[in-house]
């Protein structure tokens, strides 16, 4: 019966654009018409075949269908009919409520108001900020050994079909990175109190989050045509472009395994949109490469967000829920708009790296997205007309027209680059940036005012210093 129902209802739909007689709507027709022709022969044949062929009918599937969709929408353990309230918010759907709450979380980065700083936590140890962070990991310590187990490369590389696929995915979890995702995670559960057998889920979902990290990485530098990460070759690189693609692939099943294996709809859900986000992120950041006037500011966040602080908030609400807050509840949203924030200024100083680091700090080619034409901060900043509340220089009618002029012909003459550069440096535009990467900071530090306080909410404060101030 499903069989057959989904391609006439793919013709139903189409039917209902009228009349129309494009190349691409006939070819949509012709698609669910063969569709549809091969599912009857396909039934045919097994029923000739006089084999029993068990199943649910249309109506014991729309029925688990409904039912699945209540245990989706209402909180963990609710029952149909219970006065629950469904969960809600940007992190479990994509609407026009979901885009206004992301308007709001960049609009208040861009231009407040900004939240009283918070007491400053000091980074100043000795070692630096990375020792300051190691010492707040130290919370974490089991569940982070718990987190490098599941990610060996030897273990998640089992499923794999060929020998191709397997040696990359072992390659690329040969070493452990910065692994700062799954220690965010895992410090947002020890900061709502967790007990040691909910963090043993959280360490699952900790594991599949950097595993889902790992599979964007793996298809954005081959969008990008990045030949270098973390100093070594890219996928790509060693594969060329179809292995590596499928290598992604696998990566990103993988991660949704290891979600769905954690029994909760709420966190499927959660991160299910993530997987969405990425492509639509990588769709606005092509769609605009080198545009300097049509490309705002919060253009460049909503891709940001899309791209990088998704997968950080739904990570922090998914820890929530695992950790036994209802998915609803204050607790839940703050942790959302926690990683959102942390997402967020994670992007900016990430972009600000780009402009002041070397090849061997950043362990890829300096200034790549610029050369690329993926223009961020610092350069958005320079090409606005008026000032904002990050201080900064408006450049002159004249500099903003050179710099526009450089980024439109795509630094193709000589000195382009070099000007942009040094148009960017008059406007302070990485001190803006700066800037804003540190509102979006605090922001985040004052969403923790709805956890308990104690070690771990410390930690989570560390955390967010630790981003501003890394330089790696």
């Amino acid at each position: 019966d499903m069989a057959l129902w989904l391609p006439r209802s793919a013709q139903e739909a189409l039917a209902a654009i009228g009349p129309n007689d494009s190349g691409a709507l006939s070819g949509m027709r012709r698609l669910a018409f063969r569709l549809e022709r091969s599912c009857k022969a396909s039934l045919k044949t097994l029923e000739r075949s006089g084999n029993a062929v068990q199943g649910l009918s249309f109506g014991e599937f729309s029925e688990l269908q409904r039912e699945l969709e209540q245990a989706v929408l209402f909180n963990e353990g609710a029952k149909p009919g219970d006065d629950e309230t469904m969960a809600a918010g940007p992190g479990f759907q994509r609407d026009s409520v979901a885009e206004k709450e992301l308007e709001h979380l960049i609009s208040s980065g861009l231009y407040g108001p900004f939240p009283e700083p918070a007491a400053p936590v000091s980074l100043k140890v000795e070692g630096g900020p990375k020792a300051a962070m190691d010492g707040s990991l130290k919370l974490i310590g089991r569940e982070l050994l718990e987190v490098n187990r599941l990610l060996d490369g030897a273990l998640l590389s089992e499923p794999a079909l060929t020998d191709v696929v397997r040696k990359e995915v072992i390659e690329l979890f040969s070493t452990s990175g910065k692994r700062l995702r799954p220690a965010l995670v895992l410090l947002v559960a020890r900061a709502l109190g967790a007990p040691t057998e909910k963090l043993q889920r959280v360490a699952s979902l900790a594991a599949s989050i950097e595993v889902l990290h790992c599979a964007s990485l793996v298809h954005d530098d081959i969008l990008d045509a990045s030949e270098l990460r973390r100093g070594v070759p890219t996928s790509h690189m060693r594969l060329g472009e179809r292995q590596a693609t499928l290598v992604g692939d696998f990566l990103f099943a993988t991660a949704s395994c290891l979600v769905a294996e954690l029994g909760s709809m709420s966190v499927v859900l959660l991160i299910s949109k993530v997987v969405a986000d990425f492509g639509r992120g990588e769709l606005a950041q092509n769609a605009v490469r080198f545009e300097a006037v049509a490309y705002s500011l919060e253009d460049y966040l909503a891709k940001s967000f899309y791209k990088t602080a998704s997968l950080l908030a739904a990570a922090c609400q998914a820890a929530a829920v695992l950790s036994g807050v209802a998915p609803d509840s204050k607790e839940a949203g703050a942790c959302y708009r926690f990683g959102a924030y942390i997402g967020l200024a994670f992007q900016v100083v990430d972009d600000v790296l780009d402009f002041t680091s070397t090849e061997e700090e950043l362990g890829k080619p300096a200034l790549a997205d610029l050369k690329e034409g993926n223009l961020s901060a610092p350069v958005l900043f320079a090409a606005q007309t008026e000032l904002g509340s990050h201080g900064g220089k408006a450049l002159g009618s004249a500099h903003r027209r050179e710099l526009v002029m450089c980024l439109e012909r795509r630094l193709s003459e000589d000195g382009d680059l070099e000007r942009v550069m040094a148009l960017v440096a008059e406007a302070d535009g990485v001190a803006q940036s700066k800037s804003l990467a540190r509102n979006f900071a605090d922001l985040a530090v004052a969403e923790l005012a709805a956890l308990p306080e104690g070690e771990a909410r410390r930690g989570l404060c560390i955390f967010a210093e630790f981003v501003v101030a890394r330089t790696y």
